[in-house]
């Protein structure tokens, strides 16, 4: 990429402070990642336009400020746990998630961010997916209350359902079938990219 390359991919005006536009685009994307996190399937759009920002700011020389990004810790979902609790982690970790992303100095962090919740992401699609088959029809874009999940898990706590095998037809609340299925049809989706 060329240094004209660069500032006409960003619409940078070269008499003006470069850093700050780039800043400025850098926080752009945050905002829309930030907005648009359980869109795992935009992933590699994001991946690839961080990685030409940051290609962008190396030729106009003007690196962003890299630091190593965070681990997680513990990011698996089991069965022993319960619904509430696999539902809760996955919420948790997402709030840790935006978090990190509003505190990173660099497009190369939020990649490393992006690319963790991305794995985490799939563990969870792959715990949800071993529920029974709901054959409800749902759109990958569709998306979700996580306070009417949390509500309905809660709901079904106290009829007794508290663990994944335990879901059938009938103690099935309509929107977690829909939140399964969309789980199920993410994990599909994935698989075959």
């Amino acid at each position: 990429m060329t240094r004209l390359e660069a500032l006409a991919l960003y619409n940078l005006e070269d008499n003006e402070d470069l850093a700050e536009q780039l800043e400025f685009v850098f926080f752009e994307y945050k905002q829309k990642i930030y907005r648009q996190l359980d869109q795992v399937l935009l992933y590699p759009k994001w991946f690839s336009a961080l990685e030409s920002l940051s290609n962008a700011a190396e030729t106009l020389a003007l690196p962003f400020d890299y630091h190593a990004s965070l681990e997680f810790g513990d990011t698996s979902f089991h069965a022993r746990e319960t619904l509430i609790d696999q539902y809760n982690q996955l919420q948790q970790l997402k709030v840790k998630v935006a978090h990190m992303l509003y505190k990173s100095s660099a497009p190369q962090n939020v990649l490393e961010i992006l690319e963790m919740y991305q794995r985490i992401l799939k563990a969870s699609f792959a715990f949800w997916s071993q529920s029974i088959d709901f054959n409800t029809m749902v759109k990958l874009s569709q998306l979700f209350d996580p306070i009417a999940i949390l509500a309905a898990l809660k709901s079904i706590e106290k009829e007794g359902v508290r663990y994944l095998h335990e879901l059938q037809q009938h103690n099935t609340p309509n929107i977690l079938k829909e939140w399964i299925s969309w789980n199920k049809a993410l994990e599909t989706k994935l698989a075959t990219h």
